[in-house]
């Protein structure tokens, strides 16, 4: 998780954006950047595998659960146990297998820190917003250059 280097806000990835086609399966079309990436597929073919999902119904018709996995990996990020966050027998059978699934965005977060591409970064910034940053909520911690 990035900082905002005392602006009060930072620019992050949007599951609204990275989704680009919410009526398509996953890798027919909806997700956007990443979609070509060999490592994220098998990654998250693993992921629906252990978490027991189809990759082939489209995004708008997975359950919550499954789009959260996907858009927010697992274990969860707040570090509530499997059994406060899934519900149905099935879905707890699979979560003790305890495979982790990343959240997309770190595999994003990575690829735009990683690339020396100015143009890269640039198309990727389209798939981001601007959040307010976890560490300082919002106040600047620096001051502005102008009164």
């Amino acid at each position: 998780m990035s900082r905002c280097n005392g602006l009060g806000s930072k620019y992050d990835f949007d599951p609204a954006r990275v989704i680009v086609d919410w009526t398509r399966p996953l890798f027919d079309g909806a997700l956007g950047p990443g979609s070509g990436s060999a490592l994220l597929k098998r990654t998250i073919e693993l992921g629906a595998y252990a978490h027991g999902f189809d990759l082939q119904v489209p995004f708008e018709k997975q359950p919550t659960r499954v789009q959260n996995l996907i858009l927010y990996g697992w274990p969860p990020s707040n570090g509530r146990a499997a059994s406060a966050t899934v519900t149905d027998a099935k879905a707890k059978k699979f979560a003790r297998k305890r495979i982790p699934l990343p959240r997309h965005s770190q595999f994003l977060d990575r690829n735009f820190q990683e690339s020396n591409s100015d143009s890269y970064r640039e198309w990727m910034t389209q798939y981001m917003s601007a959040t307010l940053c976890s560490v300082c909520h919002g106040k600047r911690l620096r001051p502005s250059p102008w009164p």
